[in-house]
């Protein structure tokens, strides 16, 4: 047994013998990347590998090592082996590492406290500390691509479509020389895309001051709001070389910021009032340094240039939703004019997610360095939506700029939209709001049509920043991990895969039809185009398979379901509620939002409740505020997409039963199709 002993201890140093130092090098920089990464297992296995093996104790290397394993412990969620480490090198000789494990001991045994807490005791933001010192230097994961690539590949959209409808008429008019219709259409492209440039900023004014009640304000009124960012702003202007953006105030409640402009000296930084009453000091500064990070990054004059074509069929759309509120008539003709226009402008909005997506981890980046204070930006972030929703549920008119800014702003409208009902947020929650994000799979899918990132993803990438500079944060990590490890991988993936195969009927549709399209044999019977007759049945069955197995509605707790990993975007979860609906009190093209809310939390809902039933519904209100005072029983299909909602089923209470069909317009669409397919041979 001796002997054996003795082996044990000689291994280690035989194969350290064998390792090179660059092998070991390569060992260490494999963990360190890994960790960037946020790849905590394997992070742990290279950094543990080398510093088992790795022969000098003494070594910088070795320390740094050490040090990076405390970061992968605690990110892994494994704080008995974080702080066991972090303590051993409390007696480091050199004073630099022993004072900075010292300092990160307290927040290690601060997170095992609040982790063995929560739950037993009502907890909100901790208001995580910040950096020291400004302009720190922390390492971006690769989360994003290169926003220069993002901002090129967006730059062909406008360019493209405008070349492509107008080769179209030069070939009408000029052919048979194409040559001279693709050259004539390539300079107009130009031209036109040019002018649209110049004249875009011009145009976002007109509907800042005529639609959003945008006012420009004064440096000193924002100060007095915020004197940090007034601070960061003339010293960012003044290292810069660069004029003070104007500055745009929306007379609104609800909050939003966003920046655009041709160039960093005639940027203009909006923002309105709901942001500035709604958030502290260090909270408005870091969002002000966010946007001040697109003029920096030149990314801003990019989405000004491509979203010209954009905000001027918005610009036409509320134009039209002005002319609605004459008369009945008016209402029908502006309507059927409303509908292209607002069709062309999320079109143009969708040809530019890419870039709005990319662009907002480099600002997210250049605020956190300038400022360091990753969970102000946390708070913010999450402040934001559940401010915007109890203030919507209050407000008299409609805030077009969330639709029409939507891809300039800070985060995504209706992101966490079914959220409790509180400005607080329990960091339990918190980090139950990030599992959809980061574990189903379908978030990987909607995230490429969203025009911004999943706010999980960016939670979870500020708090690596935090992490980077030793800061307690405002998620609590452990505890996250701990309810992660706690999903059914297979269920989830399960559900996914069983999904996807009923979005697929549809397609499945068109490709027969396509086979039976180039069949000679069944053309020549001209009975019907079988291309819309297999898209027409692929939406039938769709509707067929949702309705017939619907299940039967459950007693759910809504705050536990907008915070669960499990519902899908298409497949609706059937449940039971016991609570009041609230229309807001103004009324848009598309009728009078819907709002389901408890004692806890409040959800969206989509309904088909029209004319004489909606009357019927909310036939009395008190205070300007269209609300059923009594509890009512409410029957539907609960899904989550960028946001959490509710397809309204059935409503019920003693005076009234209401029936709402959330697949009517589905089958509508699916028998026109079919219809289609007999007239169209």
């Amino acid at each position: 047994m001796y002997y054996l002993l003795k082996l044990g201890e000689l291994i280690p140093l035989f194969i350290s013998a064998i390792m090179s130092p660059q092998e070991s090098l390569e060992e260490l920089q494999k963990g360190l990347q890994s960790l960037q990464r946020q790849n905590y297992p394997d992070a742990i296995a290279y950094l543990e590998n080398f510093c088992k093996y790795f022969p000098d104790n003494e070594s910088p290397y070795f320390v740094q090592a050490e040090m990076s394993l405390v970061r992968a412990y605690r990110g892994q969620g494994e704080q008995e082996k974080a702080i066991a480490l972090c303590q051993s090198l409390a007696h480091s000789p050199n004073q630099e590492v022993a004072s900075w494990s010292r300092s990160l001991f307290k927040i290690l045994t601060i997170d095992e406290k609040s982790s063995n807490e929560l739950g037993a005791t009502e907890q909100y933001f901790l208001n995580g500390p910040r950096a020291d010192e400004t302009n720190v230097k922390i390492v971006m994961p690769r989360v994003a691509d290169s926003l220069k690539f993002a901002e090129v590949i967006t730059l062909i959209f406008p360019f493209l479509a405008v070349f492509i409808v107008l080769f179209g008429f030069s070939w009408l008019l000029f052919r048979p020389n194409l040559v001279f219709a693709g050259l004539y259409s390539l300079l107009a492209s130009l031209f036109i895309n040019g002018l649209f440039f110049l004249l875009s900023t011009w145009l976002i004014d007109q509907i800042q001051e005529q639609f959003y009640q945008t006012r420009w304000g004064t440096f000193n009124e924002i100060q007095r709001y915020s004197p940090e960012t007034g601070d960061f702003l003339l010293r960012f202007c003044r290292e810069k070389r660069i004029k003070l953006p104007r500055l745009g105030i929306i007379e609104d409640g609800r909050p939003i910021a966003f920046t655009y402009g041709i160039n960093a000296n005639e940027a203009r930084l909006v923002v309105s009032r709901g942001l500035l009453e709604s958030l502290t000091d260090d909270e408005i500064a870091v969002i002000y340094t966010h946007e001040l990070g697109h003029i920096l990054n030149q990314d801003f004059r990019v989405m000004t240039l491509v979203s010209g074509w954009g905000q001027c069929f918005y610009f036409l759309y509320l134009g039209c939703e002005r002319l609605a509120q004459k008369s009945k008539l008016w209402y029908a003709i502006a309507f059927i004019l409303a509908l292209p226009c607002y069709g062309l402008f999320q079109l143009n909005n969708l040809s530019n997610t890419y870039l709005s997506r990319t662009r907002e981890y480099y600002a997210d980046h250049f605020a956190i360095t300038h400022t360091g204070n990753p969970n102000a930006l946390v708070r913010a972030l999450v402040k934001i939506p559940l401010i915007r929703i109890q203030q919507e549920l209050n407000a008299t008119q409609a805030a077009p700029f969330l639709v029409g800014m939507q891809n300039f702003s800070i985060c995504f409208p209706r992101t966490s939209m079914g959220a409790e009902k509180t400005s607080q947020l329990n960091p339990q929650n918190l980090g139950k709001l990030l599992l959809w994000d980061l574990l189903n799979p379908w978030s990987f899918f909607l995230e490429l049509i969203s025009s911004h990132p999943l706010i999980g993803k960016r939670i979870q990438v500020l708090t690596h920043y935090a992490e980077q500079m030793d800061l307690r944060t405002e998620l609590n990590m452990t505890q996250m991990q701990q309810d992660a490890n706690n999903i059914n991988r297979n269920i989830l993936y399960l559900s996914f895969f069983l999904e996807l195969g009923l979005v697929s009927f549809p397609l499945l549709g068109f490709i027969a039809g396509l086979i039976f399209f180039f069949n000679p044999q069944f053309m020549a019977l001209r009975l019907l185009n079988p291309i819309f007759f297999g898209i027409g049945v692929g939406l039938l069955c769709q509707v067929a398979i949702a309705t017939l197995f619907a299940g039967k509605p459950k007693e759910e707790d809504l705050q536990s379901l907008c915070y669960s990993p499990y519902p899908s975007p298409f497949w609706s979860r059937s449940v039971l509620w016991q609570g009041q609906l609230q229309a807001v009190n103004y009324k848009t093209l598309w009728g009078n939002p819907l709002y389901f809310h408890d004692d806890k939390a409040i959800i969206p809902v989509r309904h088909n409740l029209f004319g004489k039933v909606w009357q019927k519904l909310f036939k009395h209100h008190s205070s300007g505020v269209l609300m059923l005072e009594s509890f009512m029983e409410i029957q539907g299909g609960f899904k989550r997409r960028l946001s959490s909602y509710l397809e309204l089923k059935s409503i019920a209470n003693d005076e009234i039963s209401i029936t709402s069909y959330p697949q009517l317009w589905k089958l509508i669409v699916a028998i026109a199709i079919i219809l289609l397919a007999f007239i169209i041979k």
